[in-house]
């Protein structure tokens, strides 16, 4: 009999294509351990003290109850940071404390409630029986809110009933911080649409589900969520997408472990963007020099010095908002176009900005050195909602001096009903900024915008498009000067 090849623990699609075809359970169970191994590695930590010297330090040399005597907020405060076990205990300390975790928002993390001489992590056999009835007991028994909930020991698929009801418990009483991991398997274990329901989140990390349709996802609405980790959960194309969407002022999206594979086109005003491997990311925009930018482990400043680890040499398209009136923005571009040292298309969105701090020129350019994608690699450059303002053509004067094998430029004009400025002066300044081109071959292209104020954006319909080689050049009327 033909030896099976082992299956990659982080495609969890192959681990359910095992399941199916009834490979040694043994390996099965490797995989599903070393699956949750990584998932548990990838979880936020929890706000709670698991040392044993506040038990000691509880009474002095005459072993009078001195933390009893602290004012009732301390005491709250020593309450929310114990396991719920001894949370709940200290109702029996005293009468001064009788009340306290009934008024204390709830911190629930059901690896403390595992069953004596189990350690953490429970296996893939584990009873998980006593911890889901312990955390149904809890969470009925707390009237809320609950600031931290972690659940990562149960059989969700045993116990749905169960985490129906649990999840009604959160969008009634409120939780700020949710981690929901179901131990496998099935690996596609349906979330109930309840948990998009919950507008009181700031952190919400999945783990092994399918995610509902996209009907349920687009009734979703996040209001306060910053953070949104999704670990090994089955996803259509879009459900991220929408997820984003309706969270305005998310920071940090974390995936890990996507089993259709992932392509993404976020829309988001708050996201900070941290990129870690990612060898097949080919387009990326738009991104704004003001947004937080992380690369691996290192958080992408003006004037860092590009290193190995702080590129991404797989992206080839990068679209950028710039607003050239306000000198941060600037001083950023050169490090930024540095961290992708393979494009080959660069596509920029000129912004106006309502307080100017002053615009860089030429000379910036200059003394910030050669940039290698631009002097070597860059064939294709866009500018659009261009109005001549004084960095704008600066810009552009670096570049035309810059790029030797640019093949196409197209600059496009803000529209003139939108943007007041004078586009003949515009275009004055722009035939100048070309007079020294380093490629003698460069086709240019001025293109008068009929959009919106702000520049036409890109949609959903075009974003989800993947059959569109560069999906930021999209433009108006193209006119040839």
């Amino acid at each position: 009999m033909a030896e099976r090849a082992p299956f990659n623990v982080l495609d969890p699609a192959a681990a359910g294509d095992a399941q199916r075809r009834g490979s040694d359970p043994r390996e099965l169970d490797r995989c599903m351990e070393q699956m949750l191994s990584y998932i548990y590695a990838s979880l936020p930590n929890y706000p709670l003290y698991l040392g044993q010297q506040f038990h000691a330090a509880g009474a002095g040399p005459d072993r009078a109850d001195r933390i009893s005597r602290l004012p009732r907020d301390l005491r709250r405060d020593i309450v929310s940071r114990l396991p719920v076990k001894d949370a709940a205990r200290t109702a029996v300390l005293s009468w001064r404390w009788r009340t306290l975790w009934l008024s204390t928002p709830l911190v629930l993390v059901d690896a403390h409630l595992l069953p004596k001489g189990q350690d953490f992590p429970p296996t893939y056999s584990t009873n998980s029986q006593p911890i889901t009835a312990a955390v149904s007991s809890i969470l009925e028994a707390h009237p809320g809110p609950f600031s931290c909930v972690h659940l990562i020991c149960s059989r969700m698929d045993s116990y749905r009933p169960q985490l129906a009801r649990w999840l009604q418990l959160f969008a009634a009483k409120g939780v700020h911080d949710l981690v929901l991991v179901n131990r496998p398997l099935p690996l596609d274990l349906p979330l109930p649409a309840t948990v998009f329901t919950i507008t009181t989140l700031t952190r919400l990390y999945l783990g092994l589900w399918k995610l509902p349709g996209t009907a349920a996802l687009r009734g979703a609405s996040f209001p306060h969520l910053r953070e949104l980790g999704l670990l090994f959960v089955q996803m259509e194309p879009g459900d991220v997408d929408y997820l984003v969407a309706r969270s305005p002022v998310l920071e940090i999206l974390n995936i890990l472990g996507c089993v259709k594979g992932l392509r993404l086109r976020l829309v988001s005003q708050s996201l900070r963007v941290r990129i870690g491997d990612a060898p097949k990311l080919h387009a990326f925009g738009y991104l704004k020099p003001d947004q937080v930018l992380e690369i691996r482990d290192t958080i992408i400043m003006p004037g860092i010095k590009a290193t190995t680890t702080s590129m991404l040499t797989s992206v080839k398209i990068l679209s950028l908002t710039v607003r050239f009136g306000v000198r941060n923005d600037v001083k950023m571009l050169p490090t930024l176009l540095r961290c992708f040292p393979k494009l080959d298309r660069l596509h920029i969105m000129s912004k106006r900005c309502d307080k100017p701090t002053g615009n860089l020129s030429a000379k910036f350019w200059e003394e910030s050195g050669p940039i290698e994608n631009v002097v070597s690699r860059i064939t294709v450059m866009s500018l659009r909602e261009y109005t001549g303002e004084p960095g704008e053509v600066g810009f552009l004067e670096f570049f035309f001096q810059s790029a030797r094998v640019l093949k196409t430029a197209i600059i496009v004009t803000a529209n003139p009903i939108h943007t007041p400025f004078l586009k003949d002066v515009a275009f004055n300044k722009a035939s100048k900024s070309s007079r020294n081109m380093a490629s003698k071959s460069c086709k240019k292209c001025f293109v008068g915008s009929t959009g919106p104020e702000g520049g036409q954006v890109l949609d959903f319909k075009t974003g989800a498009e993947f059959s569109i080689p560069d999906p930021f050049c999209v433009f108006e009327v193209l006119t040839r000067f």
